[in-house]
């Protein structure tokens, strides 16, 4: 009898006066179910937990926090098969709010993961002219959108901010990158 098993381990390094410490901690584990000689078993839909844990820190010079995830399969009487692989657990979003729920993990199988399959790009949305007619842009256009716009941002602002607070800053250039092109005018919303 064999059990597969997997597990992820975090690994923190501290590097002081030309020394380092390394403490390896198991962060959360799963047992397959044990299986006779000649036997396979998928492991389709069981999820590996991950409690709320440190990002991975991996460009600091005194300290690395790492993880990794460890499939073995216990083998009596032979020497245990496992394959180690590297993580990266990140703090910000991949999809920002408001966008699709599931992961793409979620929805694919290992089996398809295994097999090096990508899944199927997603059908492009329609576009700008497809959805609003000229009389809805032009209205767009009028003052009325001005105050639209005015009572769509009474929400809380932190949810605006939150998108662009992880972004880098914007490049700098000594030359202008758009020399002597002229500027549309666009109507502006008066003060209050």
């Amino acid at each position: 009898m064999v059990v597969p098993k997997a597990a992820l381990y975090q690994t923190q390094t501290f590097y002081a006066k030309g020394k380092m410490k390394e403490v390896k901690q198991l962060v959360a584990n799963l047992r397959g179910e044990s299986l006779s000689s000649g036997k396979t078993e998928t492991w389709n839909g069981k999820l590996l937990k991950i409690p709320p844990v440190s990002p991975s820190i991996i460009d600091c010079s005194i300290i690395r926090v790492e993880y990794s995830l460890m499939v073995y399969v216990d083998i009596p009487g032979a020497m245990d098969l496992f394959l180690n692989l590297p993580l990266v657990i990140g703090t910000i979003p991949l999809h920002p709010f408001g966008s699709r729920t599931s992961s793409v993990s979620s929805q694919y199988s290992i089996n398809n993961w295994l097999g090096l399959t990508l899944p199927e790009r997603p059908e492009a949305p329609p576009s700008y002219a497809d959805i609003v007619t000229e009389e809805q842009r032009q209205n767009l256009m009028s003052s009325n959108a001005c105050n639209n716009f005015e009572l769509a941002l009474q929400g809380p602002l932190f949810a605006y901010i939150q998108e662009f607070r992880y972004l880098p800053p914007p490049l700098y250039s000594e030359v202008d990158p758009n020399p002597d092109q002229p500027t549309e005018e666009h109507p502006s919303c008066p003060s209050r």
